[in-house]
């Protein structure tokens, strides 16, 4: 661990994104499982979620450990974009489970796509920190992200979890519904823990 010179909260980083690829192993699982909890789509994208977001947290710790990367400003941008990807998969799921529940209709499922357009034209405004790809922009990108995608994506997933765990189940009921209300808790929080 001699690379690990930089900031301490790499500790921090390693569990926190290992968590997230369990959560996508998980999900492949569940997705495939005979027994039903979430609709199968909204497992996909929640696996999809775990996955993306496991990946942008490993290039965050790529950064805090400060390794000997060449060309950090295409890290910085692949982190930006991985991590958008990870918050419009979120609400993606978020959406896929409210969707038989709530009775909306299908053209919903494109909901995610109006704070990533958002996003994507309040980008711009994120080149008045620096050139694109330095840190600054990245900083600010990121700061759009978490406010225009990873807010919205984590109420609409936590939202989603909740009713879930509300519908009426015959197979263990209560076991599930506790497990769901935790998660939708867990889920809520992640947002706010940074």
């Amino acid at each position: 661990m001699a690379a690990c010179t930089g900031d301490p909260t790499w500790f921090y980083f390693l569990p926190y994104s290992l968590a997230f690829f369990a959560l996508g192993f998980v999900m492949t699982m569940t997705a495939r499982a005979p027994l039903v909890v979430l609709p199968r789509s909204a497992s996909w994208w929640l696996c999809a979620f775990g996955f993306a977001h496991g990946v942008h947290e490993w290039e965050e710790l790529a950064e805090l450990v400060r390794l000997p990367v060449e060309h950090w400003a295409a890290v910085n941008t692949a982190d930006l974009t991985v991590g958008v990807i990870s918050w419009v998969a979120l609400a993606s799921a978020g959406i896929e489970m409210l969707l038989p529940l709530k009775g909306w209709p299908r053209w919903v499922r494109m909901a995610p796509g109006v704070p990533l357009l958002a996003w994507l034209a309040l980008l711009p405004l994120a080149a008045r920190a620096g050139p694109i790809a330095s840190e600054g922009w990245e900083d600010m990108g990121d700061a759009l992200g978490r406010y225009v995608l990873a807010l919205p994506a984590t109420v609409l997933a936590a939202w989603g979890l909740l009713a879930t765990a509300r519908a009426p189940r015959e197979l263990a009921a209560r076991e599930i519904r506790t497990s769901l209300t935790v998660a939708a808790v867990g889920v809520g929080s992640t947002r706010c823990s940074r």
